[in-house]
């Protein structure tokens, strides 16, 4: 966790902790970015879900979680993203990002996902 920007690690650390999430990058927005890097008040996780029953639960949960419950100024967003197929091995081309803009607050997301996750979610 020691090269992650300081503003994202416990969005990060929520994230890993549903056994079907590996986080494969991220940016905590800087003052002066440089390439790769988004702007302060803007951030991002990206993470790669499992195949399985476990990860289409967790993808449903992180969806109901984000984009029904958490922000009502649709300033953060759950979504899948793709590189073109050529790119990518087969069946390694999606992945899932969550991503805030207009200074939300990642810390924030992540105390409401840990909550949202310690009394809703189960996979059963």
């Amino acid at each position: 966790m020691d090269q992650l920007d300081e503003n994202i690690v416990s969005l990060v650390q929520v994230l890993n902790s549903f056994e079907s999430v590996l986080t494969i990058g991220s940016c905590g927005g800087h003052n002066n970015p440089t390439d790769g890097q988004w702007e302060k008040g803007t951030w991002y996780v990206k993470f790669e879900i499992d195949e399985s029953p476990v990860g289409w639960r967790t993808i449903e949960f992180i969806a109901w979680a984000i984009n029904h419950e958490y922000d009502d100024d649709l300033t953060v967003f759950f979504m899948p993203k793709s590189n073109p197929p050529w790119l990518n091995k087969p069946h390694k081309a999606l992945c899932w990002t969550i991503e805030g803009y207009n200074d939300q607050d990642p810390n924030a997301l992540a105390d409401f996902l840990a909550m949202a996750k310690s009394d809703f979610f189960s996979f059963n």
